[in-house]
């Protein structure tokens, strides 16, 4: 198996994705094409315009998909194991799938269950986990990945803190390692119910638990709840209606998403404020208030500047659609909707350059944003 060279380099592997090279136009062409194709040659019709909606950048297929993130040049899907792709061509640089791999580490996978949940990558390479609470480490150059360390339980997500930190959530904890070594620096205990997902900013971690709406014999919780990053001290506890999916922190660290069940779409101060919903058609009655979603709300991301999230969702029936949606923070104004997904959404995270990486439950998709006018840096 080739190493995995953030750099780039010579690879062989076989086009296994879908890429679109179409320019992308600005969010002002758009709009005018939409009230009068004629006004805009470089759109020479509403076909065109529908098109473009309708089109990611890049679409590629992997069994069981949980999550997808961009890493340089790389687009990096996981869940039924790893692939690696070429963003520019939609080539199969690596894969590394549990289900049929001969290696000793994915050997070692398949005894802890085989699904990954979690990946994030840095200069260090990729650091994944999931079922059976084995973390591995994919490092540039390397040939397979290695164990980095276990935890009791499986672990349904990772993500990357300040001062080379990893945050792990688990069945009703959550932990936060060292990166390098995998030593456990701090333990989150007394959620009461499964964490969701977790957070950080420059001072505080954010975790999330809940359970589903169709489980009513529960007698745990729907909240958030905030922590010292240093010294892992319980700050606050914020109570939710609907069990949270994903929480994200704005980069000032001043504010944090929710993503739950019910469409929800909420944003808070870290005083405990809601200071939005982000609110349209969707769910009526006890569920609100609502996104414009037309499902559960699976995850959401702010953009680097903060001014933009993210969101996806994953319908409640036929009659619903699979969605990515961006989102203006401050006016709450949808800038733009999606709903060109194979199969649902299960993450989404902001990439350089205007992209947005979208993972699936049958692989991922980039989607290409840097035409509208409203991402621009600033």
């Amino acid at each position: 198996m080739a190493g995995l060279n953030w750099a780039g380099g010579a690879w062989d592997g076989r086009s296994d994705a879908r890429t679109s090279a179409e320019p992308t136009p600005s969010l002002t062409h758009l709009r005018e094409a939409a009230a009068s194709p004629t006004k805009t040659p470089e759109l020479a019709s509403r076909a065109q315009l529908r098109k473009w909606l309708s089109e990611p950048r890049l679409e590629v297929e992997h069994p069981r998909g949980r999550g997808a993130t961009l890493a340089g040049d790389r687009f990096v899907t996981w869940g039924l194991g790893v692939r690696i792709w070429d963003m520019d061509s939609g080539t199969l640089l690596a894969s590394w799938r549990s289900e049929a791999d001969g290696t000793s580490a994915a050997r070692l996978l398949r005894a802890a269950g085989g699904m990954v949940y979690g990946l994030v990558a840095s200069e260090a390479g990729l650091t994944f986990g999931g079922q059976g609470g084995v973390i591995f480490r994919w490092s540039p150059g390397a040939e397979q990945p290695h164990e980095l360390t276990r935890v009791p339980g499986d672990v349904s997500e990772l993500t990357l803190g300040p001062g080379g930190v990893l945050g792990l959530a688990r069945d009703k904890d959550a932990l936060v390692l060292d990166l390098a070594s995998g030593e456990v620096l701090l333990r989150l205990e007394g959620h009461g119910e499964r964490v969701r997902g977790i957070a950080f900013s420059k001072d505080l971690i954010a975790t999330c638990c809940g359970v589903p709406l169709d489980e009513t014999d529960h007698t745990g919780e729907h909240s958030v709840r905030l922590w010292d990053r240093r010294s892992g001290a319980l700050i606050r506890r914020q109570a939710l209606v609907a069990m949270p999916q994903a929480i994200a922190f704005a980069p000032d660290g001043e504010r944090f998403a929710v993503a739950a069940e019910g469409t929800r779409l909420l944003l808070y101060s870290r005083a405990g404020e809601r200071l939005r919903a982000y609110e349209g058609e969707g769910a009526s009655g006890p569920l609100t208030p609502v996104s414009a979603h037309r499902g559960t709300v699976r995850s959401v991301a702010f953009d680097p500047s903060g001014r933009f999230l993210a969101s996806v969702c994953s319908p409640f029936g036929p009659q619903d659609r699979d969605e990515l949606r961006i989102w203006e923070v401050e006016s709450g104004r949808e800038l733009l909707c999606t709903a060109r997904h194979p199969t649902s959404p299960w993450s989404v995270e902001f990439g350089p350059g205007g992209r947005v990486a979208v993972g699936l439950r049958g692989g991922g998709q980039v989607w290409e944003l840097r035409g509208l006018p409203e991402l621009a840096p600033r």
